[in-house]
């Protein structure tokens, strides 16, 4: 096998939106989940983690105690986050995805996100295949929202998903095209440290193509 027929590296990252509201609301009936819906923390203060549109609608957002969130909204329908049931619906997912892919990864610390080794699908329909047997298995799964990003990296992967729409779900960059693409992004877009991304804005930098024109030196 020649350098030019080695397989580059090629990498798909899944995305679905609100993956531990997802989890949770399978609790509630049709009715109960068009009504205010808050995920709460098991623990006290009991702080939110996720709300439906309707709650926020009612002014009910992340971070907010379940005292002060159902004083703003007597109707809310608090629902109790399980780490555990979050944990095996996110395994049970992970196995449906590797029907698309034999390599599957949960990413750390971020609920409904996964990646997934796109090499090696030229002969079952290319990556355009691989994106929509993803798209479909998440949605058969009971997940109505997912998101699939592909490129050569994994950071630009997840980029990716995370700019593709609900109109539509997969944003594809072409191999060499991860640089282009980041660039074109906010630095809010990139997960910098805290402290960094406050410099910078400090700096007045917004743009990832400004923080790269800059000289090596600085």
């Amino acid at each position: 096998m020649t350098a030019q027929d080695t397989p580059s590296w090629r990498v798909a990252c899944v995305v679905v939106p609100a993956f531990s509201f997802r989890v949770a609301e399978r609790r509630l009936s049709v009715t109960e989940r068009a009504a205010p819906v808050a995920l709460v923390e098991p623990k006290a203060p009991g702080r939110v983690r996720a709300v439906n549109p309707a709650a926020a609608a009612a002014g009910i957002a992340r971070g907010q105690t379940a005292t002060r969130a159902r004083a703003r909204c007597p109707a809310l329908n608090c629902v109790f986050w399980d780490a555990s049931v979050e944990r095996v619906a996110a395994q049970a997912l992970g196995a449906l995805l590797r029907r698309a892919s034999p390599h599957v990864q949960a990413a750390v610390d971020h609920p409904g996100v996964f990646w997934l080794d796109a090499r090696g699908m030229r002969w079952l329909g290319g990556e355009d295949a691989l994106a929509q047997r993803v798209v479909a298995l998440v949605t058969e799964s009971g997940f109505p929202e997912v998101r699939v990003g592909l490129a050569d990296t994994q950071l630009a992967a997840r980029l990716a998903a995370e700019h593709a729409t609900a109109e539509a779900p997969i944003l594809q960059l072409p191999p060499g095209g991860d640089e282009a693409f980041v660039h074109t992004l906010e630095l809010g877009a990139l997960p910098l440290d805290p402290l960094l991304a406050s410099t910078l804005r400090s700096l007045g930098l917004t743009q990832v193509s400004e923080l790269a024109a800059l000289p090596a030196s600085s």
